[in-house]
């Protein structure tokens, strides 16, 4: 390609089309954890925080989860819960990579409506942090 010629709606399509798998999980990745870069900045505890990031985007299910089973006088450790949550941030990035590979012509679709998930998934988080 030129350096000086322009590149078409079509060419720019059927490139991002065409990505690459370690290019999807690079995305995938800064969709699932870049909302929870807020981590960064906590004032309080902060490399515990830092420590838990690739928990963070499953947190909020595990501790529903957790808060739902305690109603029936089931308490889960803080091992558990944390296993709990690695394993839902696995199970989301395994699905947003999957979909992100799979579904090529919505491909923008499916990553705005990951990094809103993961946006919102991040806010109730953070919400929890400052409870």
């Amino acid at each position: 390609m030129d350096a000086g010629k322009a590149i078409t709606l079509k060419e720019a399509r059927a490139r991002f089309e065409e990505l690459r798998l370690g290019t999807l999980l690079i995305l995938s990745l800064i969709i699932c954890f870049g909302p929870f870069c807020w981590v960064l900045v906590v004032s309080e505890n902060r490399w515990l925080w830092i420590k838990l990031w690739p928990l963070l985007p499953g947190l909020f299910t595990a501790v529903s989860i957790r808060n739902w089973l305690s109603r029936y006088r089931v308490e889960l450790p803080t091992w558990e819960l944390l296993s709990l949550s690695l394993l839902i941030t696995l199970i989301l990035l395994a699905l947003t990579l999957l979909l992100l590979q799979r579904v090529r012509r919505r491909r923008p679709a499916v990553m705005a409506w990951a990094l809103v998930i993961f946006s919102l998934l991040s806010w109730i988080t953070y919400w929890l942090y400052r409870a």
